[in-house]
């Protein structure tokens, strides 16, 4: 399964995520590999776990507990993204669509991770220290609510453009 509009970045945390998955023994990559790959310096989600005040070593050995626990194979050939992984990208692409970007970039894809039943359980977030609204909040100038009327909002504004490039909170 190719995802088309990802950015620079989230095609370097796929490549990533497969690697941790062919490591590990997975014959597939999934949600857990997927966010311990953004936690890299290079995908550059760093900074922004950071600015919102979250324990980066925190999250990181959460993803590694799901990773673990993830099935192991013991033929890996071509590895795959699991079933949920889809689900991420097409929740990532709203997310995306909503703050009027042109490529779902690894803050759209941490905001759709942290939806319970998109790339994790109900169950499985209770202990993840992100949630959807922080996201939002810190990522969209003056805080984003799912009501509020994104016609008026000016993506284009330098502050704005300033934080999409540099994945930064205001």
């Amino acid at each position: 399964m190719e995802f088309l509009n990802l950015d620079r970045d989230m095609q370097s945390a796929v490549r990533i995520a497969k690697s941790y998955a062919q490591e590990n023994g997975n014959a597939k990559y999934s949600s857990a590999h997927l966010l311990k790959a953004m936690l890299q310096k290079e995908v550059g989600l760093t900074n922004f776990v950071s600015g919102i005040c979250k324990d980066l070593d925190y999250i990181e050995e959460w993803a590694d507990i799901r990773m673990e626990e993830y099935e192991k194979s013991a033929v890996i050939t071509d590895i795959e993204p699991d079933t949920k992984i889809n689900a991420v990208f097409e929740k990532a692409d709203n997310i995306r669509l909503k703050i009027g970007l042109l490529e779902i970039n690894p803050i759209c894809t941490l905001c759709a991770l942290a939806c319970p039943e998109v790339g994790f359980t109900v169950d499985q977030l209770k202990s993840f220290p992100i949630k959807e609204k922080d996201i939002l909040e810190s990522y969209v100038p003056f805080g984003f609510d799912e009501d509020d009327d994104m016609d008026d909002f000016d993506m284009n504004s330098s502050s704005v453009q300033d934080i999409i490039e540099n994945n930064t909170t205001i």
